[in-house]
């Protein structure tokens, strides 16, 4: 099941699902959702297979799995965890982070903003640093805005 699950083989899911008398409702979902796997991971709900924890939430914002999470969202009663917003900072997941954000409330953590700068996540240090500004330390917030500002700096050199 769980090969069958990684590699997205929904139809090997299936006949694993309807000839295995024993199946984890569980661990298929969480490996569903960490590979942004959107089909199985509905059939599994739709087929009372999908078990769902906060790990399979957080695996699917690790991935930047956005479809994912919105599904599991719409169908899962969950807490959705810190670490969710965390791993979607910490992987340059700006989509993900805004959707964290707008609409299920989570607080950005302006920690995450070093690990941006670092690897070029440039939308996602100009999200947060206005979004987070009463959030962040006096240097993390100095470095949100001296990027922001170069990266205008930079677009504007170029469109001209």
């Amino acid at each position: 099941m769980v090969k069958a699950v990684r590699y997205n083989h929904l139809n090997v899911v299936k006949w694993l699902t309807a000839n295995k008398r024993k199946t984890s409702t569980v661990k298929p979902m969480n490996l569903a959702a960490a590979h942004g796997h959107l089909e199985v991971v509905k059939w599994l709900h739709e087929n009372g297979r999908g078990g769902c924890t906060t790990v399979a939430m957080t695996a699917a914002a690790n991935g930047g799995h956005l479809s994912v999470m919105k599904f599991l969202a719409a169908n899962y009663s969950l807490n959705w965890s810190e670490k969710a917003i965390a791993k979607a900072q910490n992987n340059g997941h700006t989509t993900v982070v805004k959707w964290l954000y707008f609409h299920l409330g989570m607080r950005l953590l302006p920690a995450f903003a070093i690990n941006a700068a670092r690897n070029d996540y440039i939308d996602l240090l100009e999200f947060m640093s206005t979004e987070t500004v009463t959030q962040a330390d006096a240097k993390t917030r100095s470095l949100m805005s001296a990027v922001a500002s170069a990266r205008r700096t930079l677009e504007r050199k170029l469109e001209s």
